[in-house]
């Protein structure tokens, strides 16, 4: 069975299809579209995938289940070598827990998708915060799937998707506070959808239209939004670091320190990168 995010954007992907022929507006009309169903759409595959299975056996499911939980690897590999899988938080490096030689790949579910009851979770979410995270990925999924292949026909010259980054993207953005400063790098649009950005200015940014504020000078998907408090996009890798400690130092020594709002000695906005 594929995952619930894939059954929800194969459907949505081969309704795009067609519409990669339209005009320009056209597209974006369908982006807008078939992303708003992406709600609905999700309720109706969560509703599918957590069905109960019937079977003549009844336990033959479960005996399956705990067969297949109990063949999973406690590792990864990775073509750099394998990694193991840590169910607990906790800073690695010091003289109290010194740095094992690979860093462990955190993880709350195991391979089936099932909780692992020693998982350290610091702040539960509620159901509907849980919704809307999801909406949130299987919409940035869709986005890129349909801008991804709008790109390869040429209508833009660079596209970059976040691809297997979804949950690190959305996660983070849902734990920062509106007024924080973000200096991200391309593949990180999805902080910008979980603001509020939307699918007409991801696409006028695209197209490099007179409707986005860069007017088309600068290149594709390099995003920007002074009310999302999201800098623009800068090209070269890592150049976020510097840009966003020097923001931070400004922001420090500067008069805007204090109009931004201080509750004792911490600042209630922060840089992020």
């Amino acid at each position: 069975m594929l995952r619930p995010s894939v059954q929800l954007m194969w459907p949505l992907t081969m309704q795009c299809n067609k519409a990669l022929s339209a005009p320009s507006l056209s597209f974006i009309r369908t982006i807008v579209e078939l992303a708003s169903s992406c709600q609905h759409q999700g309720r109706l595959v969560r509703q599918f995938h957590h069905s109960p299975v019937t079977s003549n056996q009844p336990h033959a499911t479960e005996a399956s289940e705990s067969s297949t939980a109990a063949r999973q690897p406690e590792t990864m590999d990775f073509p750099g070598g394998t990694v193991p899988f840590t169910s607990s938080l906790e800073f690695i490096g010091s003289h109290l827990t010194p740095s094992s030689p690979r860093i462990p790949c955190y993880r709350t579910l195991d391979g089936t998708g099932k909780h692992l009851p020693d998982a350290a979770v610091p702040h539960d979410l509620d159901q509907q915060m849980a919704t809307d995270l999801y909406t949130a990925m299987a919409k940035l999924q869709v986005m890129d799937t349909i801008c991804y292949d709008a790109q390869r026909q040429g209508r833009y010259s660079f596209y970059m998707t976040c691809a297997g980054e979804e949950a690190t993207v959305v996660g983070s953005a849902a734990g920062l506070d509106p007024r924080d400063m973000v200096f991200s790098q391309y593949r990180e649009h999805g902080v910008l959808l979980w603001r509020g950005y939307s699918f007409d200015e991801f696409a006028n940014q695209l197209y490099g239209n007179k409707l986005e504020p860069g007017q088309g000078r600068q290149m594709p998907i390099h995003y920007g939004s002074k009310e999302l408090n999201y800098q623009t996009v800068s090209s070269p890798l890592a150049t976020q670091l510097p840009h966003a400690a020097g923001a931070a130092y400004a922001m420090k020594v500067s008069k805007a320190y204090s109009a931004l709002g201080v509750r004792g000695s911490v600042l209630t906005a922060a840089v992020v990168c």
